[in-house]
């Protein structure tokens, strides 16, 4: 190593040995994570919003995600866009500026047409 520049050379081999263990900690790490949010939460409500096999088979075959997503949640499309409009109700928007029948974006448009000088 050159403690000028400090650079570092490696070969191929050991470039992808290092990559490899880096990969494998990563995992690790995950798999820990999993355990102790199971062990805090319990295995049934950890895992309670994972897809089954199937739907994500379904999902890598290319399958639209919203058809896919419906079905496992038993709506249709009428169905799903009153959940959506529940939970947006409920409070479930977090930016409320986006929310559906926000007043924010007309504000916003107001202000920016007046400021063009398009209105009063």
């Amino acid at each position: 190593m050159s403690k000028a520049t400090e650079t570092v050379m490696l070969t191929r081999a050991e470039y992808e040995a290092l990559i490899e263990r880096i990969e494998d900690a990563e995992d690790w790490a995950a798999v820990a994570a999993a355990e102790a949010r199971e062990a805090a939460l319990g295995k049934e409500k950890a895992r309670a919003d994972y897809l089954p096999i199937e739907l994500v088979r379904r999902l890598s075959a290319g399958e639209h995600p919203m058809r896919v997503w419906r079905a496992h949640r038993g709506l249709d499309g009428a169905g799903h866009a009153d959940y959506r409009r529940r939970s947006l109700r409920g409070g479930g928007c977090a930016a409320r500026s986006l929310c559906v029948g926000s007043e924010a974006p007309r504000r916003m448009k107001a202000k920016r047409s007046k400021a063009r000088g398009l209105t009063k």
